[in-house]
């Protein structure tokens, strides 16, 4: 059998399995939603749940899905928001760092030793580590070099004024002038004491109108830029994960619009008359 023939018939095996794959996909995803849904304590009493599937370009994989756990507020005390922030992990060798950590998963039977956990650490080495490409990159110059462009993703060490605690960085924002004269007027905000300061905003009335983003802590020393994971996900799962913490809503809604209009131009159907065209 020649090596075209080859290629054919695997690749004839590869398109019979993916609607078999994609079915079953979506059957334990639902399953998993559900569960997370009813049963997760660890997040909290959960008071609303969004998903949303989407499918990457050119990936040829099955959809990965957006999803927002809405934690009930009268059900949290003063440690909680610190608890919740804990649960996220940014470096692969703290993505099991405690015996908590360890007694936790044993006891829920996701661990079923800790002669596991290297191999949990690998895995995590070779899913989570972020590597650039196209779809990270955001254009900050008007060139084509390298200068001229910079990866979206938020960096555990590089972005974080201290990687041993939680800090939450405010968003670069550009505001509307016109924006800033009507809440000055009311009351709402006041212009920074120094005009020539171009990092500074001023200051607002309401923690609405300065937004930030919870930068969990890292290792100093980790260079794998890891997507942040919730370990108990990570381990049951063995899949990627960009879990972030919300304080507040900032802009939950416009992120809520966005996903519930968008139309996912990656996610289609063909039908065809003649199978043979």
């Amino acid at each position: 059998m020649s090596t075209a023939e080859q290629n054919e018939i695997k690749r004839a095996m590869e398109e019979s399995s993916a609607p078999h794959i994609y079915a079953n996909w979506h059957s334990v995803k639902y399953l998993l939603l559900k569960h997370i849904e009813n049963h997760v304590s660890a997040l909290g009493t959960n008071s609303a749940i969004l998903s949303r599937d989407e499918y990457q370009t050119e990936a040829g994989n099955v959809c990965h899905s957006h999803l927002i756990y809405a934690i009930d507020k009268s059900t949290l005390n003063e440690n909680s928001e610190k608890y919740i922030q804990d649960l996220i992990r940014t470096s692969v060798l703290e993505i099991i760092k405690t015996n908590e950590d360890v007694e936790r998963l044993l006891d829920n039977g996701l661990l079923k030793s800790v002669d596991e956990i290297p191999e949990i650490q690998h895995r995590a080495d070779t899913i989570l580590r972020h590597r650039c490409d196209n779809r990270c990159y955001i254009r900050i110059g008007d060139g084509e070099g390298e200068e001229n462009f910079r990866c979206r993703k938020t960096h555990a060490v590089k972005n974080s004024p201290d990687t041993t605690q939680h800090n939450y960085v405010p968003f670069d924002v550009k505001y509307n002038p016109a924006a800033l004269e009507v809440l000055e007027e009311i009351g709402m905000y006041s212009p920074p004491d120094d005009p020539s300061d171009v990092h500074s905003h001023g200051k607002f009335g309401h923690p609405y109108f300065a937004p930030s983003r919870h930068v969990p802590p890292c290792n100093f020393n980790a260079e794998e830029n890891m997507s942040p994971v919730i370990p108990d996900f990570f381990v049951a799962t063995k899949s990627m994960q960009n879990a972030q913490a919300l304080a507040h809503t900032n802009g939950i809604p416009k992120y809520v619009c966005k996903y519930i209009t968008k139309f996912d131009k990656d996610n289609y159907v063909m039908l065809l008359q003649d199978i043979h065209t």
